[in-house]
């Protein structure tokens, strides 16, 4: 469909399987049917998409081709996730990083259900690039375990140090740091000390990331300017 895609993902499983879930959709949506007959009508299928003429059904190839026999519909998502190719890397990274950030002040029901997906689409960026966009993953798993209930605060502390061990010279590290886990601490005193080291610092000191630190200067003087508020 999309020959230029970067993931391209071809979805199998077996027969009997595949014609299961043809029937019980056709079952919730009140029609009349048997199982035998779905099952045929989805082999009749197979064999008619498979010689077709005109773009048969095949993997392209280079597909990723999951088997989807064992897997709900919710999982199959996660799994071409997890062998998603370098060339996604972007696209995944800011997709988890902004839906990170909506989610962050989202009701807690609403940031534990997207935890599996976040968790794994993180994983699989640093699996790739551990060091993606200066300690990102790190940083990102700094930042929403800060905000995720059930999760030891230390875990939050850990990453955050790992993202500032390989990139001190990023200054979002140290701004996400102080709003979410210091806040979360109830620590105004490291938090005011985070802020104010970013203020004082030499946006240049990474140069291919000096427009961002330039950005995050100004947000560390905001969170300042409303330190009062955040640890009312």
């Amino acid at each position: 469909v999309f020959p230029d895609a970067t993931l391209k993902v071809f979805l199998t499983g077996t027969l009997e399987v595949r014609a299961l879930r043809r029937y019980k959709q056709l079952m919730e949506k009140g029609f009349n049917a048997t199982l035998a007959a779905v099952e045929q009508e989805v082999s009749a299928r197979d064999q008619k998409d498979r010689s077709r003429t005109a773009s048969p059904l095949e993997p392209a190839k280079d597909a990723v081709i999951i088997d989807t026999t064992e897997f709900e519909s919710n999982k199959i998502t996660l799994e071409a996730i997890k062998k998603a190719p370098i060339e996604t890397i972007g696209v995944l990274f800011w997709w988890v990083n902004n839906q990170g950030r909506y989610l962050i002040n989202k009701p807690v029901i609403e940031r534990i259900s997207s935890r599996e997906a976040l968790e794994v689409t993180m994983l699989r960026i640093s699996t790739l690039d551990e060091d993606y966009y200066y300690g990102g993953p790190t940083r990102f798993f700094g930042m929403f375990y800060s905000r995720l209930p059930g999760v030891p605060l230390d875990r939050a502390k850990l990453n955050f140090d790992q993202s500032l061990l390989d990139n001190p010279n990023f200054f979002g590290t140290k701004v996400l740091r102080a709003r979410y886990y210091h806040t979360k601490l109830g620590n105004r005193e490291l938090f005011e000390e985070d802020l104010k080291t970013i203020i004082d610092s030499d946006p240049s000191l990474l140069p291919d990331a000096m427009p961002e630190n330039l950005f995050e200067q100004e947000k560390a003087k905001e969170l300042l300017n409303n330190v009062t508020i955040l640890f009312e």
